[in-house]
Formats: structure tokens, sequence, C-alpha cells
């Protein structure tokens, strides 16, 4: 019975191979058609076919280096491949007029691409025939193009594994050695290793405290890079104004930032920091103070508030836009809407403009709006996974504590 099972499992794993070798070969033949003639696959034989199997470019992944200080579980490795595989697939490049996959073309039409190279070299005029696109600027273009989306996607991965007070991530292309073994496949390999940079700290001198400041470093092209402003685009004109600020951050920031956005906007705070501080500031107290606006699809969902400190720019706190401190906080104040208020109303918290029902109260919007505020009942709450199944109901009780009911 042991060796029956065996063999019945020897000759699955036999079917299952020449199952996957003809679907491969399919697709080869379909992306053959869109670039130049499916009869270039019967112009090589078998094997040139193995071959071309053989030596098939593979799909990216990212990988855990095995000397890395910093390695992701299995779990989130695979959920980030897949993410990255959903990603490929949905994109695409338009190539003498037809849409091509960025997963396509990744992997099939540069297996395609390298075979006919070598083709060139070897003398196959028949089978290079079918595909002068390989010759034009279109296609080098179009490479180019492929390459970018999926650098520009590894960042924006990169991004989201990072943390503002622990770790800066990047993935880094492995390096293979070029060595003569013909069985050595790793250059048909594009694996990428999980590098990390621990994010520097220092310490400042805050309401006679001393606090612990976190270095902001950005992973820019695949490189570390901590993130700085220049003292002229904060106003300061002075002799020093192309002197270069380190921004800094503390923790607090972090925390409020969480706090009164939500579970969704925390777990991004670290691309929604930084991308904050290239925005052009609000000078709270001239060459002291500013307010880097907190954007995101172009609603302003508050101020990162942030102060000079010697040679660093550092954040020490995010308030909401309904918070004192802000120039909506100030027109609501101006409507009588004081701190007490707002915090006993629960206004200056993200939560109450998602989850209650004052968005549907056409006196309290035309309020909001007419404080700057109104881009909150524009957020697209699919993004939102905290939202409440139930809406709560808080408009009577705003209107009844405004007087305006």
């Amino acid at each position: 019975m042991k060796r029956r099972k065996k063999k019945n499992n020897t000759q699955q794993i036999k079917q299952e191979r020449k199952h996957q070798l003809n679907l491969y070969y399919k697709n080869i033949k379909y992306n053959m058609a869109l670039i130049g003639d499916v009869k270039a696959f019967e112009t090589i034989n078998r094997t040139e076919k193995a071959l071309l199997h053989y030596c098939r470019i593979r799909p990216y992944k990212i990988v855990n280096a095995e000397d890395s200080k910093l390695k992701l579980i299995a779990k989130d490795i695979r959920f980030i491949n897949k993410c990255m595989s959903n990603y490929l697939q949905a994109g695409y490049v338009v190539l003498d007029g037809k849409k091509i996959s960025y997963y396509n073309f990744a992997f099939y039409i540069e297996t395609i691409y390298l075979f006919y190279r070598n083709a060139k070299k070897d003398e196959n005029p028949e089978f290079c025939a079918y595909f002068p696109i390989f010759e034009t600027k279109e296609f080098e273009e179009r490479r180019l193009e492929v390459i970018m989306a999926l650098t520009k996607y590894l960042e924006l991965v990169a991004w989201s594994v990072s943390d503002l007070t622990h770790r800066t991530v990047r993935f880094v292309k492995q390096k293979y050695d070029n060595g003569t073994d013909l069985t050595d496949l790793s250059t048909f390999y594009n694996n990428y290793f999980i590098e990390a940079r621990k994010v520097e700290t220092d310490t400042i001198k805050l309401n006679g405290n001393t606090r612990t400041i976190y270095e902001i470093c950005v992973n820019a092209d695949q490189e570390f890079m901590p993130l700085s402003i220049k003292a002229e685009e904060l106003g300061i004109n002075t002799l020093m104004h192309d002197f270069e600020l380190k921004v800094y951050i503390q923790q607090h920031a972090i925390i409020r930032f969480k706090e009164r956005l939500g579970e969704y906007f925390g777990l991004n705070s670290y691309s929604m920091i930084i991308a904050a501080m290239y925005n052009k500031p609000v000078e709270q107290e001239p060459g002291k103070s500013y307010l880097f606006p907190v954007e995101l699809r172009k609603t302003r969902f508050g101020y990162l508030k942030a102060e000079l400190n010697g040679n660093k720019l550092v954040i020490l706190t995010f308030l909401f836009i309904t918070n004192n401190g802000t120039p909506e906080g100030q027109k609501l104040n101006n409507l009588g809407l004081e701190k007490e208020d707002k915090k006993y109303l629960g206004i200056d918290h993200l939560d109450i403009f998602i989850n209650s029902d004052i968005k549907k109260d056409e006196r309290l919007t035309q309020l909001f709006n007419s404080a700057g505020c109104g881009g909150l009942f524009k957020i697209d709450k699919t993004l939102i996974s905290n939202i409440k199944s139930e809406e709560v109901a808080r408009a009577a009780f705003l209107n009844q504590y405004l007087g305006i009911g």
C-alpha cells in the first residue's frame, strides 16, 4: 500500500508540473500575440521551448535576508507579496495601442525579449522577424514605466511597515554572483530583501522637562534620507535662509494623532505625517512656531504643530482641525465654541463627524462649513475600519447646546 501511494504521489507531481508548463506556454503565446505574432512560438524547437521556460523571469518577491536584524513574520510577507501581485495585475501600460498588465510585461514579455536577444546572437531571423516592436523607442519607454511603477509601489509598502520611533524600512534588490554554473538560475529571480535603519534620537528641554525626540527618516527611491526643511521655506530670510533644519518628532504628537483621528489614520501616521511636512506651513509665531496642514485627498484633518529648537524643527503635537490653536478652531471660537465646549460635545475628534448624524443636519453642516471644517463630512467611509454600524444621535443635542435648534 505504501509503495502504491508513493507511486501515485509521484504521478500527481508529474501531472501538476506538466499542467503548470502547459499553462506557462499558453501565457507565453498569449503575450507573443499581443506584441508580435503567436506563430513565433512554432519557429522554435522543443529544446528552445524548454529553455524559454527554464530561463523565465520570475515574479517579484519580498523575502527576509538571512543576516537581517529585521525579519517580518511569514504571514505578513505572504500578505505583502499577494498585494504586490494584485497591484501588478491591475496596473497596465499601453504598448502599440494594446493594454498589457505590469505583471505580464515584467515576466512574460521580458522573458520573450530575453529569448529574442539571444535569438539575434544565434542568428534566428525567423523568430526575430515577428517582434519588430522590440527595436522601438516605445518599447524601451514602457519597460522603464513598469520598473518605475514597481519601484514606487515598493516604496509605499516600505512606508507602511516603517515607524516614526523605531525603524525606517526599505526593500533592496538581491544581488547575485555572476558565476559560471549553468544550473544557477538566481539571475532570473526578482527577490527583494528587507532592510531597516534604527531611528536616531535626541533630547530637548520643553517647559523645564527633558523630552526624547525622534529624527524623521524617509525612504526616498529606496534610500534612507533624514527629513529636512530649508529655513527659507519657513519664511526665514536671514543669512541662514539656505540652512537645512532636520525634522524631529516627539511621541506625544504621534499619540495625539492616533487619538484624534482614529485607528485607520493612526496606522497610516508615518506616511501622513511625512506628507504633511511637505505642505506649506501656517506661521503661528514668527520665527518660532508653525502649523503644517495634515491632508488626505484634499480633506484637511488638522495640523502638526512644530517649533524651532536650535538647528532642529521639532513636531510637538497634532491639533485636530477644530482644536484651539488652528485657524478653523479660532473661527469656531468666534461662533461661541470654546475649548471645553468642543471637548464636552466630542467635536475635538474625527469619530463624531464619521459616526454621528450631525452630517445630515443642515444647520450644523453650515456652521462647520463656515469655519472651514466642511471637508470632514466628505470623508470616504469605506476607508475607515472603525465605523460603527449604528449611527450615533448627536445633532439634536448639539443644536440645543448651541441654541440653534
